[in-house]
């Protein structure tokens, strides 16, 4: 079995983004008891606290396996020990508005603050840095197309602001 920490963020990046997006839908072929397991364990492991609370306390309201009931438990007693945030470094950071957003969004997949939604590579499931634009209308869709191939200005060529430098 694949192990690693890159693996691992990949699942909890899944199971983020499947908790973001279920809302009352089940998938096909995938039970919620897994998704939020996976969510609470890997959630403690990365120090994400707030967010394996959120799955544990989900937890409680499924049918768990029997098997799985006493590891539960205990991991429910330990998180509720830890503090109530996440980690700093799994914070989503909405590249439209640049507000800064909780793991677990239950209205979807979208920024609290603006609604733009989080567009995510489906490898690792990490948040893409994309945001979406529309030109102006007087302007050819040619020329559009022209300006997006080209490269972006370089500093001093009037384009962008120069950074002031120190004298």
């Amino acid at each position: 079995m694949i192990q690693g920490p890159v693996f691992n963020e990949a699942i909890f990046n899944a199971a983020r983004f499947l908790v973001n997006n279920l809302a009352k839908r089940q998938p096909l072929g995938i039970q919620r008891v897994y998704i939020f397991y996976a969510l609470s364990y890997l959630g403690f492991k990365f120090e994400a606290y707030k967010t394996a609370r959120f799955g544990y306390e989900r937890l409680q309201q499924l049918k768990i396996p029997a098997a799985w009931q006493d590891d539960i438990d205990l991991a429910t007693l330990k998180v509720r020990s830890k503090p109530f945030s996440d980690k700093e470094g799994f914070a989503i950071i909405c590249n439209r508005c640049m507000n800064t957003n909780a793991l677990i969004n239950q209205g979807g997949d979208i920024c609290t603050s603006c609604g733009h939604p989080f567009v995510r590579n489906y490898i690792g499931f990490d948040t893409l840095p994309l945001v979406e634009f529309v030109p102006r209308a007087d302007i050819p869709f040619k020329k559009v197309m022209e300006f997006i191939k080209m490269d972006p200005p370089e500093e001093g060529s009037g384009f962008l602001p120069q950074k002031n430098k120190k004298k």
